[in-house]
């Protein structure tokens, strides 16, 4: 028998939080059915997650062996700003990963994820309980969101508005470092749907750059082309918070 991951475990929560929730559980069906696609997913999640360490502490993007450094993206630094007034967060510190959290046995770090998954359980399925093309869609979303609310926590639970601060600034500094470094990534393919109804909130670069990768969501009239989303007008309606 295979021994159980850190991410399987973390899916396998997620799966549970929202087990009354149809289009969301079967979402995470599909991620524990499908190991190889879970993967690809996750290996672009830890590559933006070092990204984002990287522009934490230097405050630039540079590549390992290499003086090649490139700008840190606007959210990237926003969240680097807000973490740095935040009085639970070290200046310097990284960002743990999704193993680091899974095994971290401090009651705090428990009291965050116990936290975490309760509120997602609350909020996500407005949002995130539709049905979409893409079987992963959902179940990538909120699992990055679920970290953007878990570091809000961690590092200002005490101020709500900080705290979702650092949830917003990581899941588009994420998306950001995916749109300039991994146009190819299936994580980032997932996450498009939302990164289209807040493509305002990203650079025009950046706007560019998500009309490039997925051009069959602006051929459009109006403001909203539903039927080329392959989602219903209602599906649209809802952004993240």
């Amino acid at each position: 028998m295979n021994e159980r991951t850190p991410i399987d475990t973390a899916v396998r929560w997620e799966r549970a939080a929202f087990r009354q929730q149809e289009n969301i559980r079967r979402a995470f069906d599909w991620m524990v059915k499908d190991p190889d696609t879970l993967d690809s997913r996750v290996k672009d999640f830890d590559y933006t997650l070092d990204r984002i360490n990287a522009g934490l502490n230097h405050g630039r993007l540079g590549y390992e062996g290499s003086l090649y450094l490139i700008s840190t993206p606007p959210h990237v630094r926003d969240l680097r700003t807000t973490l740095e007034n935040s009085p639970d967060y070290k200046k310097g510190s990284i960002l743990p990963s999704i193993e680091e959290i899974i095994n971290n046995n401090n009651p705090y770090y428990k009291a965050c994820v116990i936290e975490t998954f309760q509120d997602a359980e609350r909020d996500f399925p407005e949002w995130a309980n539709k049905q979409f093309r893409h079987p992963f869609a959902v179940a990538s979303a909120i699992l990055l969101e679920s970290y953007g609310m878990f570091i809000g926590k961690l590092y200002d639970g005490a101020s709500e508005k900080r705290s979702k601060k650092i949830r917003q600034n990581f899941v588009l500094g994420a998306e950001e470092i995916l749109l300039r470094e991994k146009t190819t990534s299936p994580l980032l393919n997932d996450l498009s749907y939302w990164m289209k109804e807040d493509i305002e909130m990203f650079s025009l670069e950046d706007q560019e750059t998500i009309k490039m990768c997925f051009p069959e969501m602006f051929w459009w009239v109006k403001r909203r082309d539903w039927r080329r989303l392959g989602m219903s007008k209602t599906e649209g309606d809802i952004k993240r918070p």
